[in-house]
């Protein structure tokens, strides 16, 4: 029996590498790989509403609640911003993909922070050429918070942290 589990997210990564093994081996390390990778990601069985969204030139995968840092925006901190630029919408078992945006979707967010990610370091070189080059690089991001995704489907909503606001 063959077991391949891969299931790769921002927030856990698991892999189990395929292989034989005897079937109750495999039964319990399927279980109890599957277990770990409901324990890393709570929306594991997708019963809150989520959004892919499109914002710097990058989609992300945003649900009610949470916080994500993404390229950085012209908008002051503390200030509300609706991005409609939702390419799908699922709750639970629904789902609709746009064409290729959802028509009607939105997500509403609330810039928390404004920010200078980690150093990034450059380094070229060519050997025996006495050729060094060292650059270094960090990017600015806007972190924002997930208040509010609506569609057709539904709406989903958190209250914004006290300690953030």
């Amino acid at each position: 029996m063959r077991l391949t589990v891969g299931y790769l997210t921002h927030k856990a990564r698991f892999r189990i590498i395929s292989g034989s093994l005897p079937d109750k081996m495999s039964l319990t390390l399927w279980s109890c790989a599957l277990t770990r990778v409901k324990q890393a990601v709570p929306n594991f069985r997708g019963s809150n509403m989520y959004a892919v969204i499109k914002t710097g030139g990058k989609q992300y995968k945003v649900s009610a609640g949470e916080k994500l840092k993404v390229e950085q925006l012209a908008a002051d901190v503390g200030s509300e911003l609706v991005i409609d630029q939702v390419l799908a919408v699922g709750s639970g078992d629904q789902f609709a993909i746009g064409s290729p945006l959802v028509s009607g979707a939105s997500v509403s967010v609330t810039v928390l922070s404004h920010g200078r990610g980690d150093k990034v370091r450059i380094f070229k070189m060519r050997r025996r050429k006495h050729y060094q080059k060292r650059q270094g690089h960090r990017q600015n991001y806007t972190e924002l918070f997930i208040g509010k995704i609506a569609s057709e489907l539904g709406s989903a909503s958190a209250e914004l942290p006290q300690a953030a606001a």
